[in-house]
């Protein structure tokens, strides 16, 4: 077995010593974060899910679906639409932070990561190239791909 410390959760759960170390507090302080941020992030798709079942409830029963509610609806999902790809940024800092709880090793460099020059605070150019980058709308897309 080797000396040297570990680096990763699941490298530091393989020795003797893991309940006398901090890792069972690091493990238990990433658990507790998920569940806070989990709840947030629900509330897009309830946003959406919530009149879809409504509407749908309504025409399996016959009778028709109010016009509110899908004002509601379309106006629900255009903003879950418009917000998730904001949202995805600092959501993937945080995650980024929460993964340094459990795992010290370095994260890998992403691909595109600093290929562009910087283009200066203000310039459409930067809002054009961080609105068209796949890390931005990967996350919402998965999330509607699951949600279907």
């Amino acid at each position: 077995m080797t000396t040297a410390a570990p680096t990763h959760l699941a490298q530091a759960m393989r020795r003797r010593r893991y309940p006398l170390t901090g890792w069972p507090w690091r493990a238990l302080a990433y658990l507790l974060t998920s569940v806070p941020l989990a709840g947030v992030l629900s509330l897009g798709p309830l946003v959406v899910l919530a009149p879809l079942f409504a509407a749908t409830s309504a025409a399996r029963q016959g009778r028709p679906v109010s016009l509110p509610l899908t004002v509601f609806l379309t106006v629900g999902a255009l903003t879950v639409l418009a917000l998730a790809p904001l949202l995805a940024v600092p959501v993937a800092a945080f995650e980024r932070y929460r993964l340094g709880l459990v795992d010290d090793r370095p994260l890998p460099r992403r691909p595109g990561a600093g290929s562009s020059p910087a283009t200066p605070r203000g310039r459409p150019g930067g809002r054009r190239r961080t609105c068209s980058s796949s890390a931005l709308w990967c996350p919402p897309c998965t999330g509607c791909s699951f949600c279907s």
